[in-house]
């Protein structure tokens, strides 16, 4: 008789790394790409840059901890058929090219403009190093479920679907993460959150799409992905953290939000509407990959 064990090496660590990282890799693309390639938003592509920067940092922190033994991390560097190995070269190309990007335009600031004379050679190398931040940070979101979905053992996280589902969920609160942060200077800066809102609300259609299709695969899958399912469907934080609070109810604000228009300029609690929905957005991101990582099961005996 099959029995199925559920996975406790990969705790709450390991979500917050692979949330951050697609976090990051998401702002940055998204804040770099509008500065670049759309509409000239040199504050935006400060703040994603070094948001981006930031949350990867953290990320690789927690990683690192979680390994109990930092220093055996240089063992991820030799071996390049690994996505562990591949993630580190994505990762550190986005926050190099991300650095690259963003040193011309702070090269005013305290401190930095001490430096500035000695790195004016970046100036013509600045839209080079943003694009390859834009393609890395695509990059580090797609990594985070690659590198779930590198695991035989479990076939609920060994499946094509899980890198599509995070990299939806990765620009989905990558969005909020800038909506919400715009939403503070909302008047001058309202087109560009009426953008980013629709953005999101498309991204969110997006995911709740690929989370359909991801459990439709599970339930015909082997029965250790069915009995993953069953947990997930089960779990009433899932349900009503993540599929009520931080999908359907994002979405059904951020529709509202649209259909009325103006509502930045409103009054009452209608002005308040889009950071609780960022914020929701945002939680429901995290909660997303931790019980992702709870439902792993493995069978036993192999």
């Amino acid at each position: 008789m099959v029995s199925y064990i559920q996975q406790n090496t990969w705790g709450w660590m390991i979500a917050a790394y692979l949330f951050l990282g697609g976090l990051g890799g998401a702002v940055g693309a998204i804040g770099i790409g509008v500065d670049l390639f759309v509409q000239h938003r040199r504050r935006l592509g400060i703040f994603a840059a070094l948001s981006g920067f930031g949350f990867l940092a953290v990320g690789t922190v927690l990683l690192l901890a979680d390994l109990l033994q930092p220093l055996k991390a240089v063992f991820f560097f030799m071996n390049p058929r690994s996505w562990i190995f591949w993630g580190i070269m994505v990762i550190s190309g986005f926050m190099v090219t991300s650095i690259i990007y963003v040193m011309p335009y702070i090269k005013d600031w305290p401190l930095v403009n001490r430096v500035a004379p000695y790195l004016s050679f970046l100036d013509r190398w600045q839209r080079w190093a943003g694009t390859i931040g834009v393609l890395t940070g695509f990059g580090v979101t797609a990594y985070t479920g690659f590198l779930i979905s590198a695991v035989p053992a479990i076939a609920f996280w060994h499946t094509a679907g899980l890198p599509v589902l995070f990299t939806f969920s990765a620009f989905s609160t990558g969005s909020a993460y800038l909506m919400f942060a715009l939403w503070t200077l909302r008047r001058s800066q309202e087109p560009l959150i009426e953008a980013l809102e629709r953005v999101d609300a498309a991204l969110i259609v997006g995911e709740i799409i690929v989370l359909v299709a991801f459990f439709n695969a599970a339930s015909c899958c082997p029965a250790g992905a069915s009995h993953s399912l069953q947990y997930l469907l089960g779990n009433i934080g899932f349900l009503v953290g993540f599929v009520f609070l931080g999908l359907l109810v994002p979405l059904a604000g951020e529709l509202y939000s649209i259909a009325i228009g103006d509502h930045l300029k409103g009054h009452g609690i209608s002005v308040y509407l889009l950071p609780v929905l960022s914020l929701l957005v945002l939680i429901g991101g995290y909660l997303l990959r931790q019980y992702v990582l709870m439902a792993g099961m493995y069978s036993y005996p192999w």
